[in-house]
């Protein structure tokens, strides 16, 4: 694995630099979602040509920043702090202060890194997650401690542009027995199911987990067509009044989300309406997507729109024993190509 060099760390202000004092409160919708990590998404550019380098308007790093910093502009949250703070009358309230403290630019180089080095392998080395995406789960937990100790500010967003010279799509079904339950974790899009619909430039979470559990027995009879089917009918359910009924059941009895690590469940996330290979610095589109640490688990699968058009990328994430296990099965590995 190439060792990755800090070349430097510096906080991007968004391009108006004007003082706000806006304030944006979590909502039941967000604070059910307090103990996951940030989402880690990490675009893979094939490094710019030197006439690409000249029709830029800056070097590289400084045409990153500067679009870091119009991009702030039109999303302050970005560029705030997450602020907890104690009441008076014991309860504890946590705030978005749209305060123009900036975001996070880390400038980072691998010397004897290759796309090919990152394209290439079936399996990606934990190493190269905790060295490509700042917030690791040790940072992490580390500013919700001190926030929490402090009933202070949290940093919101970081980014790392790594130079160099530039996982693996798989799901398990492994049956013990017809009996057994296979539970689907799925996120359900809330935004156009409220009536009125939320507002375009809403900036929070509208999602909210609904599970379908079914018998392997029933799997194997029916086919995954079967359990796409019972997932459509579960989103379809998810109505106005079904998502304002959870919305009031949640302030009077509220839980936190948090990552499900069992055998039996696989969790499904993202969107196709996530145009991750639509961004363009100006030297052309991504030529891969990488996730990071974040809100991994065994069974945790990603699935957004694909390169090519008309395609979908899945990323799954499973525990070495088992893709060594899927690697060794000729049959599995005869229906997939690698």
């Amino acid at each position: 694995m190439a060792e990755i060099r800090y070349i430097s760390t510096i906080t991007v202000h968004p391009a108006s630099r004007h003082e706000s004092t806006e304030r944006i409160e979590l909502t039941p919708w967000d604070l059910q979602f307090l103990l996951l990590g940030p989402i880690q998404k990490g675009l893979l550019f094939v490094k710019p040509t030197s006439l690409q380098e000249k029709e830029l308007p800056n070097p590289v790093i400084d045409h990153l920043k500067n679009s870091l910093c119009r991009t702030l502009d039109f999303f302050p949250p970005l560029a705030g702090r997450l602020i907890i703070i104690e009441n008076d009358d014991n309860t504890t309230s946590f705030f978005i202060d749209c305060n123009n403290a900036g975001a996070q630019f880390i400038h980072s180089v691998a010397d004897h890194l290759t796309v090919t080095d990152i394209l290439e392998p079936v399996f990606v080395p934990p190493p190269f997650e905790e060295r490509v995406f700042h917030f690791t789960k040790e940072k992490i937990a580390g500013l919700r401690a001190k926030a929490n100790a402090e009933m202070g500010t949290t940093q919101i967003s970081s980014l790392q542009a790594l130079l160099a010279h530039l996982w693996r799509s798989v799901v398990r079904c492994r049956c013990v027995n017809a009996e057994q339950e296979v539970t689907y974790m799925l996120p359900i899009g809330a935004r156009p199911r409220l009536n009125p619909p939320l507002p375009s430039d809403y900036f929070g979470n509208t999602v909210q987990w609904r599970a379908v559990t079914t018998k392997t027995g029933e799997l194997l009879e029916h086919g995954l067509g079967w359990v796409a089917w019972q997932m459509n009918k579960m989103i379809a359910s998810q109505t106005d009044d079904e998502m304002r009924s959870f919305l009031k059941s949640w302030v009077e009895n509220p839980k936190l989300t948090k990552v499900v690590f069992a055998s039996n469940v696989l969790v499904t996330g993202s969107s196709p309406r996530f145009n991750v290979y639509g961004t363009d610095f100006g030297w052309g589109k991504p030529v891969a997507v990488r996730s990071g640490e974040a809100n991994k688990s065994d069974g945790k699968m990603t699935v957004f729109p694909g390169a090519e058009e008309g395609s979908i990328d899945i990323e799954a994430c499973l525990l070495p024993e088992t893709l060594n296990a899927m690697g060794g099965d000729a049959e599995f590995m005869e229906a997939i190509t690698i």
